[in-house]
């Protein structure tokens, strides 16, 4: 899940000023170290006494102006520890309220059944996937899957066992793509897949491994009542294309194959 890349270039820049101010304090605290190392230097110096008739300075008041120097300077490194503490207290609150305010984001994105996407930031999420293909000229893919017959999965079994489906499937499409695609939940069956950087040869290749796993669920769980069975349906984008387009495209093509096994399960003998 990305962050919100707006939230964390408003914290770089608000802890680049604070830096900036650090930098200035620390060149101003530099500058009086070198004044008290010419002190110093011009101390030695004056220690003759032809020196001293030349200024009308006594030792007393030469040790005074060393004396004031120094406070200066240590004044001027204590203020720049205070600064830098109080830059490491400001630059974590501001990390803290960034973390925060993303994972409160993040939670309002995520169905919480399925633990993927969630409808809402749909739109979102392929707005920003069909700008950067259009800014870039890359190519990516959108499936539809559907869950075959889950109505009767949730009528016989009841909803907790369709839950529980939901979940299971959720999980193979999870396994089954990168960590750079998404999956969303986009109606109460039905799942979105978007795989970056992939075309119709790569997102086909993607469809089978789901295919391969939820066949391997089936026969893993031969005690369950019923075997999960998925339509899916994919779409390609091109340039000039909407997120409802890729959609519509790829519920077309999985509405095909739902009727196609529909076709086949009424020609086979009762």
């Amino acid at each position: 899940m990305e962050f919100e890349e707006f939230e964390l270039g408003r914290v770089r820049h608000q802890i680049r000023q604070l830096e900036q101010k650090s930098w200035l304090w620390g060149g101003l605290a530099l500058l009086g170290a070198v004044g008290v190392i010419g002190g110093g230097i011009g101390v030695l110096w004056l220690r003759s006494d032809s020196a001293q008739e030349v200024l009308n300075l006594t030792r007393g008041q030469l040790a005074a102006i060393i004396y004031i120097l120094g406070v200066i300077v240590a004044g001027y490194h204590l203020h720049i520890v205070i600064r830098n503490r109080d830059l490491l207290k400001v630059r974590t609150e501001l990390l803290l309220e960034t973390l925060k305010n993303e994972i409160i984001r993040l939670q309002s994105m995520v169905d919480p059944l399925t633990r993927v996407y969630n409808r809402q930031s749909m739109e979102e999420l392929l707005g920003k996937w069909i700008k950067r293909s259009e800014r870039y000229g890359r190519v990516f893919s959108l499936a539809v899957v559907d869950l075959d017959a889950f109505k009767e999965i949730n009528d016989k079994y009841g909803h907790l066992t369709g839950d529980f489906v939901l979940s299971e499937v959720a999980q193979i499409l999870r396994s089954s793509v990168r960590g750079s695609d998404l999956v969303i939940r986009y109606g109460g069956d039905e799942f979105l897949l978007v795989l970056s950087e992939t075309d119709l040869t790569g997102a086909q290749a993607v469809l089978n491994r789901v295919r391969r796993q939820i066949k391997e669920w089936n026969q893993e769980h031969t005690a369950a009542p019923y075997d999960i069975k998925l339509s899916m349906g994919l779409s390609i984008f091109e340039k000039g294309k909407t997120a409802r387009q890729l959609i519509s495209e790829g519920d077309r093509e999985m509405y095909l194959e739902k009727q196609s096994k529909a076709v086949d399960s009424a020609a086979l003998p009762s």
